[in-house]
């Protein structure tokens, strides 16, 4: 994946990301129970782990980097979605996964055929929206509409 063709929806999605995700410096268990630190990383924490701010940043780099490469091979012509778009799919891939994120297939169809209006209400019909909230909101409104 080139990096650089994305940067601005990365830039944008890990802005986001920090809102939405928050930062915690001592390992915490989320919501159901997964070992998680820094802006919501969860690989190989472990209960008592502890990092710097700047170890938090590195991670959400790196995590929101993976999750554009997850977001960038949905079938949807990520390439062809303006910057806003696509950081609504790395948020989105950042939080659920790509396998969960693959399950919204109402959703992706909609973005696929350009439908921003309809994607935008079956992100807010989901289970996932009820999960998170005003996040849910905020991005099917970036979705629609494809501004920040």
């Amino acid at each position: 994946m080139d990096t650089k063709k994305y940067m601005k929806a990365i830039e944008l999605a890990v802005e986001q990301l920090k809102i939405d995700e928050g930062c915690r410096l001592t390992a915490y268990q989320d919501t159901v129970g997964v070992w998680t630190i820094g802006y919501g990383h969860t690989g190989g924490v472990k209960k008592g782990d502890k990092i710097t701010q700047k170890d938090a940043d590195d991670l959400l780099l790196a995590d929101t980097l993976q999750a554009a490469v997850d977001a960038s091979s949905l079938p949807v012509a990520f390439d062809g979605l303006n910057a806003v778009r696509q950081a609504v799919l790395i948020n989105m891939s950042f939080n659920l996964g790509k396998t969960r994120l693959l399950a919204f297939k109402r959703t992706l169809l909609a973005i696929a055929i350009r439908d921003y209006d309809n994607a935008a209400l079956y992100m807010l019909q989901s289970k996932w929206s009820k999960q998170v909230g005003n996040r849910s909101i905020r991005l099917a409104e970036m979705m629609k509409t494809g501004v920040k």
